[in-house]
């Protein structure tokens, strides 16, 4: 359907945007300004008794004690440091970009704060290695190290926004794209898209996107082998999961959409005011009587588990125990009746609208089907009071246990009978289980 490559198209710029707009660059140096006399000390700490520079008497004696004594020249150790790690430069871009950079904080300083430029800068283009030695030839001849930053090595650095997240107007053009299609949209489909297959349809397709992405997510940030193989599989595992739910409820919503349009239509009921709001009263303190008893039972065998663990041993664990078992009943109490709250404003919704299907039926936005992966009918039976009433009841196969035991589920569902359609009711019983029978 169309509408739903739509959805995913739109899912899909939106997760690239928020993906591009974190997206760090690919490659960034850092510079720092070197202090050879500081790492001179301390590759050397026997050789240098004063810090420098040395007085010409000193510096003769210190030239005479490492001949002496076999240490490393000043000028060696610098020269072996340089060696095929360092490029030298006259030009006047990085003479510029020095004195814009370090005007106020000179080599002498002990712990600099780096500089960073993009590694698609064109002063970077000679930096070839992943850590090496830049001396700009001018009245100081200063010395910088740089290092090659990857994108695992970015972050908490203190680097620009702008450098450090380079696709940010890219990202922008993803959302704005998302924003446009989202308003135009396809042409609206009536009920199909709000109802509960197309909700959840939505849902998984944006799932799906975000697990397209997410599985190539760590090639395009440049995340290193371990981070980029767990990123990937938790992507794959989103893809796959919002791929079979994006085919679940998209099948669905195709059959919706049909029946809707009137394929394979059994009855199409519309009710009055009156009718779908005693329906909705009804339905809701049934809803209340069944799952809220069932609720209850399991409840009190809970609470006296927990209380006969507590009376086996009334110490601090069988009272901690209490409480939780306690505070876990209390939130599925609540849980329930949230639900409960919700789904009676829904179904309160009007005006009603109900479409039978062979294997479908639409009621009032909810959606429900057999036939299809191990669900199917199991029975429909006709009440007339306090209010005339369809039970469907639709199993599907479920599975619990390590053994991986099969059993069935039941759901059931109310549909409601208009007025002057007793008749029709039991005929669409009669057709739907004998299709089922058969």
């Amino acid at each position: 359907m169309r509408v739903l490559i739509h959805t995913f198209i739109v899912s899909l710029l939106f997760v690239l945007g928020i993906a591009f707009f974190w997206c760090p660059a690919q490659a960034i140096f850092s510079f720092k300004p070197v202090n050879w006399a500081v790492l001179y000390e301390k590759a050397h700490p026997a050789a240098t008794k004063t810090k420098f520079p040395w007085s010409p008497g000193e510096r003769m004696r210190e030239f005479l004690r490492r001949n002496s004594t076999g240490h490393q020249p000043f000028t060696a150790f610098i020269s072996e440091k340089l060696k095929d790690k360092g490029i030298m430069t006259r030009d006047e871009a990085w003479i510029q970009w020095k004195t814009l950079h370090f005007s106020d904080a000179g080599p002498a300083q002990a712990e600099p704060k780096p500089v960073f430029m993009a590694a698609d800068d064109p002063m970077a283009e000679p930096l070839v290695l992943n850590y090496g030695y830049v001396t700009i030839l001018d009245k100081n001849m200063d010395t910088f190290v740089y290092t090659r930053l990857s994108p695992n090595d970015q972050y908490s650095m203190g680097i620009p926004s702008g450098m450090h997240y380079p696709f940010r107007m890219a990202a922008t053009g993803f959302m704005a794209g998302a924003l446009i299609l989202g308003f135009l949209r396809p042409k609206a489909l009536g009920p199909v898209l709000a109802s509960t297959p197309g909700t959840g349809a939505r849902v998984f397709l944006f799932i799906l996107a975000l697990g397209f992405v997410g599985t190539a997510l760590p090639w395009v940030y440049g995340f290193t082998k371990s981070t980029l193989y767990g990123i990937s599989v938790l992507g794959g595992f989103v893809f796959i999961l919002g791929g079979i739910g994006a085919f679940l409820f998209g099948r669905e919503t195709v059959l919706t959409h049909r029946l809707l349009q009137g394929d394979g239509l059994v009855a199409h009921w519309t009710y009055t005011d009156k009718e779908w709001q005693a329906f909705t009263q009804w339905a809701v303190q049934e809803e209340k009587k069944q799952g809220l008893i069932g609720l209850g039972f399991i409840s009190l065998m809970c609470l006296a588990i927990a209380g006969g663990f507590w009376a086996l041993h009334p110490d601090t664990g069988g009272a901690v125990a209490f409480l939780v078992i306690s505070g876990l009943t209390g939130l599925i109490w609540i849980i329930a009746g949230v639900n409960i709250f919700f789904k009676h404003k829904k179904n309160k919704k009007g005006p009603g609208a109900v479409y039978i299907g062979e294997k479908i039926v639409y009621i009032n936005g909810s959606v429900v089907s057999w036939g299809f992966l191990g669900s199917r009918l199991e029975s429909m039976t006709l009440q007339t009071d306090p209010v005339p009433v369809i039970t469907l009841v639709v199993s599907v196969i479920m599975m619990a246990g390590r053994t991986l035991f099969f059993f069935r589920h039941n759901y059931t569902y109310q549909i409601p009978v208009p007025k002057g359609r007793i008749k029709e009711a039991k005929q669409v019983i009669e057709k739907l289980t004998k299709n089922k029978s058969s």
